[in-house]
């Protein structure tokens, strides 16, 4: 069953961690929580569109009003996953981005500040939920429960006023009185991870996760020789696959945005000029692309996300509910009419669009639509997994035995507090 709601405690024997991906048109928010009995549930995947890949490509840095706009999403996200995640499980990547701007030193800066003054707000939060939780009447329990620790606040409580009153020798109160002892610790417990990756090494990272689906219900979809397309802001992607792996990788320079400001302009769109505006990529693909007819077809990325929640009436803060989901080219036929014939306002208001794209996704749907036809294929298998995914998927296994071996020895102390070990 999906998750519908994220508990700011993380649950009793389970390890949660959040990370935010910077990408060249989009900011996305993950959180991932690691189960007792395995299993990953991904309880909140948000993105904000940014449109970061002009700015780059003709001024290669990113300064003024986008990076105000930048440093506005981040801040809005590390709240929330701070809300939800420890400092050390929460980490920062940035896909591209930083590295091809020249003023990266300036934005790490800004978002080495953001981060400490975002874990000074989440530590004081943290310690009022404990403070407002220990007020409450002590939970019983008719019979014992391995998924939930009725004492899990106190422990965690207990366990950080132990720690500062070992490195400090002060009472908790005491500590708190003294910000500059405060933004000390922060600083010496809680130094930012942030990670950067170049457009091949998202490629190999994250393309090679869709085979192993941990959404097992929809492995049978992505069959192992298939071609993953990824409809991205600035080209279409199609790599190849065999066997899982990848053994060709080609970018087409016909992205969404260039075509809209092109071709849509200002989105409204009559339905007897939609062959028209489909003439300039049915074009493009038949002079430029000449591939093999795939197996399969794997879609990615946002617009396919986007297209995908339209079609089920899925809100846009359960993309994971499209994960398998099939695309069809007749489907991508009528929403397209159906699109045309809705003003910009009125598609503003459609369930699945995610703010911003109300344009584009009129050029999303053409791309596909014309690329389906050129390779002669009637549909197509939705994957959400991104970058996002392939980190947070790692971090959790690395950490998840860490994590269990230090809480069962937590355990083992406080029922033998005179034990020699």
């Amino acid at each position: 069953m999906r998750r519908t709601r994220v508990n700011q405690e993380t649950p009793f024997g389970a390890v949660r961690m959040g990370v935010i991906d910077i990408s060249v048109n989009t900011v996305k928010l993950l959180i991932a929580t690691k189960q007792m009995n395995g299993k990953i549930d991904f309880d909140k995947d948000e993105s904000t569109i940014n449109l970061l890949s002009k700015i780059i490509r003709t001024q290669k840095c990113i300064k003024g009003e986008a990076l105000d706009k930048l440093m506005e999403c981040l801040n809005q996200y590390l709240a929330i996953a701070l809300k939800y995640c420890e400092p050390r499980f929460t980490k920062i990547i940035s896909a591209e981005v930083l590295t091809e701007v020249d003023n990266k030193d300036e934005i790490l800066e800004k978002i080495t500040a953001l981060w400490f003054e975002r874990v000074e707000t989440a530590l004081y939060d943290r310690i009022a939920l404990w403070e407002k939780e220990m007020k409450k009447p002590k939970k019983t329990e008719s019979k014992p429960s391995s998924t939930k620790d009725p004492d899990k606040v106190r422990k965690d409580f207990m366990r950080f006023k132990d720690h500062i009153r070992e490195k400090y020798n002060l009472e908790l109160d005491e500590f708190l009185q003294n910000r500059d002892l405060i933004l000390e610790f922060i600083h010496e417990e809680y130094q930012p991870d942030i990670t950067f990756y170049s457009r091949d090494e998202c490629i190999k990272l994250y393309y090679n996760l869709i085979f192993n689906d941990i959404q097992k219900s929809h492995r049978y979809k992505f069959t192992p020789n298939s071609t993953i397309v990824d409809l991205t802001g600035d080209s279409v992607n199609v790599v190849q696959c065999e066997n899982g792996e990848i053994v060709s990788s080609e970018s087409f320079n016909i992205g969404i945005l260039s075509y809209t400001d092109k071709y849509i302009k200002d989105g409204n769109v009559d339905k007897k000029d939609i062959p028209l505006i489909r003439k300039p990529a049915h074009r493009f693909f038949n002079e430029n692309m000449d591939i093999a007819i795939p197996e399969n077809i794997i879609f990615v990325g946002g617009n396919a996300i986007n297209i995908a929640r339209i079609c089920r009436e899925v809100p846009v803060t359960r993309s994971n509910d499209v994960h398998g989901y099939i695309i069809k080219k007749s489907d991508l036929e009528i929403l397209l009419e159906g699109l045309c014939a809705l003003s910009y306002k009125k598609r503003n208001t459609l369930i699945g669009l995610q703010e911003g794209r109300q344009n584009t996704i009129l050029s999303a749907c053409i791309i596909l639509l014309e690329f389906m036809d050129r390779v002669g294929e009637e549909q197509g298998v939705l994957s959400t997994y991104g970058l996002r995914h392939k980190k947070i998927i790692d971090l959790l296994e690395e950490n998840y035995e860490i994590e269990k071996k230090k809480r069962d020895f937590e355990e083992f102390r406080a029922k033998y507090p005179d034990a020699n070990i």
